[in-house]
């Protein structure tokens, strides 16, 4: 059975949410919601920000089976600079 998840991070005031950082809140999510198999998380999408790229590197790294993507849209809003002008 296959599963989609929103995560969205809120911290108190004070925490850097730098690519380990997020690579761990990741972490935590795919375990809990594996039921503790890894393997069954099959990776995550993530805003293509630097942070967030380096966050699914170090997940790929720790856990090859991974396929971690940047988001599409935001992806495609970056390549044509036409990011200002939409909506």
């Amino acid at each position: 059975m296959l599963y989609a998840l929103h995560l969205q991070a809120f911290t108190a005031r004070g925490v850097v949410k730098d690519a380990p950082w997020i690579a761990a809140q990741h972490e935590a999510v795919a375990i809990t919601m594996s039921g503790g198999v890894i393997e069954r998380c099959r990776g995550f999408n993530m805003d293509g920000t630097k942070a967030n790229r380096k966050a699914m590197e170090l997940l790929e790294e720790k856990y090859p089976h991974m396929v971690n993507l940047v988001c599409q849209a935001h992806s495609l809003v970056a390549a044509t600079d036409a990011g200002s002008s939409w909506g």
